[in-house]
């Protein structure tokens, strides 16, 4: 999460949706300030503030918390692609909690980069960062279903915004 004091403005970083890039684009802003860690609940003395966030496709965050888990260890789930799918479905833990759960009634929400960066006053310098580098898994459309299944109020949220059905 940061805030923009000078424009009242402020992000909240849902895990694995290009938030790491997304603030590095914005730091050179004036009056900017980040928190640690950066998944947190809004200050209450900032919630007048203008809040931003960025919703990405559930599947593909999906699959990219499963990458990144490989080589960051970021979640207690472990194991191949299904295991980690069957572990989610047990039990959320604060990067596999849906990206509903983060967002509030008065968030603007932006599927593209570029438009969330722009809409915080910052100006795309750089390339994405925080990529994984684990392979991607081949994945089946059994295991697209039951990530859909975990995944049903972000993926009719993603699919109201986007006005067109997730794949699979």
């Amino acid at each position: 999460m940061f805030v923009i004091h000078s424009t009242q403005k402020g992000f909240i970083h849902i895990p694995r949706t290009a938030g790491v890039f997304i603030e590095s684009q914005c730091t050179s802003i004036d009056s900017f300030e980040s928190f640690r860690p950066y998944h947190r609940s809004i200050p209450e003395e900032l919630l007048h503030y203008k809040w931003h966030t960025r919703m990405r496709d559930p599947v593909d965050r999906f699959v990219s918390l499963f990458r990144f888990n490989q080589n960051k260890s970021i979640s207690h789930h472990e194991g191949d692609f299904d295991s980690f799918i069957e572990h989610v479905s047990m039990n959320f833990e604060w990067h596999t909690r849906p990206q509903v759960s983060f967002i509030q009634e008065f968030v603007n929400l932006h599927v593209k980069v570029e438009n969330c960066i722009v809409a915080l006053g910052g100006k795309i310098t750089g390339v994405p960062i925080n990529q994984s580098t684990a392979e991607i898994p081949i994945i089946t459309k059994q295991q697209i279903a039951k990530i859909k299944e975990i995944y049903k109020e972000d993926v009719e949220l993603f699919s109201k915004l986007t006005n067109f059905v997730i794949k699979g």
